[in-house]
């Protein structure tokens, strides 16, 4: 035990200085495109989150149901969907695992963005048709999550891993703050018309898409 610390112990290295790190972070031009689609990941998921509480109380207010009552129904069908979204990020990662992190990135950013695209004017098919889509927007919209941030990691050097992770968190929740209010802002724009409001959201995982496009696979 004394003989392999002392191996161990020779053998790391001091970290670098703090601006050398960060400054390699943002040099690693493929940790940057999945922190990107980090960042378009958290603005669709975070908007989602915010607002689809919101989306749904307005529906059963409009047809009819007290607001007390709505907004209850509301909150905890959302906190349904929000249950669920923690298997699809697991079985997320498993896939990306098995069959590579930008196609599988690529495949569920697209999959939730063709939720966001279609959800605000769903409405129009029947509460039923709404809140199964929700709960598979909810599944999808969360299920890159650990495939990205596996991914921005394998890109990362030894020596800035932390920079590099710090840079993923700093932009990624950067964007949760703007999100919503955007999406508030949208909804006021359009007079209310939440089709487009949750469109600003695909928008987004779109953009997360186009970021890993030119990625190469590592498996």
């Amino acid at each position: 035990a004394v003989a392999a610390w002392w191996v161990v112990r020779d053998a790391t290295r001091p970290p670098p200085a703090l601006h050398t790190a960060i400054t390699g972070a943002l040099r690693n031009l493929r940790a940057l495109r999945f922190i990107a689609a980090y960042a378009a990941h958290n603005w669709e998921l975070f908007g989602m989150r915010a607002w689809l509480p919101a989306f749904l109380t307005s529906l059963w207010v409009q047809r009819g149901m007290p607001l007390t009552s709505a907004t209850a129904r509301g909150a905890t069908f959302s906190s349904l969907v929000l249950l669920g979204s923690g298997l699809s990020n697991a079985a997320g990662g498993w896939l990306s695992d098995r069959l590579g992190r930008r196609r599988m990135i690529t495949v569920f950013l697209t999959a939730s963005a063709l939720c966001s695209a279609v959800i605000g004017w769903s409405p129009a098919l029947g509460m039923p048709a709404v809140l199964t889509l929700a709960l598979l927007y909810g599944l999808l919209v969360t299920a890159d999550s650990s495939s990205i941030s596996t991914a921005v990691a394998e890109s990362a050097t030894a020596e800035t891993l932390g920079a590099t992770l710090a840079v993923q968190s700093g932009l990624g929740f950067l964007v949760t703050a703007i999100s919503p209010s955007l999406f508030g802002a949208v909804l006021d724009a359009t007079g209310g018309i939440w089709g487009w409001a949750f469109l600003s959201l695909g928008i987004a995982a779109v953009l997360g898409t186009v970021a890993v496009a030119t990625v190469s696979e590592r498996r």
